[in-house]
């Protein structure tokens, strides 16, 4: 998922993110982009956090830039997000247990069990 935060004076209508290899040079084609905004949080639709699903067609680290439109007509394009969206494989373990289940120094043996999962965006419906 992305989150985009944006306020505007009128109610925003439109919102486009567009991704692109963070080491590919200006001018290069976007790898892919997203307009399937939700508003997640906020009083309104002046203020607030929308969010959006990413589906690309490689893992790796992309440079995000964002279009925004509101009822009035005002636009903002290509503004440049401070940050990097990393598009990786998710691992993690939802049932870790240990034995003993408060190891210390004192048991030199500990056994630890549960299931690594590991999901790629890519499949993400």
């Amino acid at each position: 998922m992305l989150f985009v935060t944006a306020a505007s004076d009128s109610p925003l209508t439109h919102i486009t993110a567009h991704f692109y290899p963070l080491d590919a040079p200006a001018g290069e084609p976007e790898a892919g982009s997203t307009e399937d905004f939700t508003q997640y949080s906020g009083p309104d639709a002046t203020s607030g956090t929308w969010r959006a699903p990413v589906h690309l067609a490689d893992l790796g680290d992309y440079r995000v830039t964002v279009d925004l439109r509101d009822s009035s007509g005002a636009t903002v394009t290509g503004a440049l997000s401070p940050y990097t969206l990393q598009y990786r494989t998710i691992v993690t373990i939802p049932d870790l247990t240990a034995t003993p289940t408060v190891p210390d120094y004192l048991p030199q043996q500990v056994s630890v069990s549960g299931t690594v999962l590991a999901e790629d965006p890519r499949q993400a419906p």
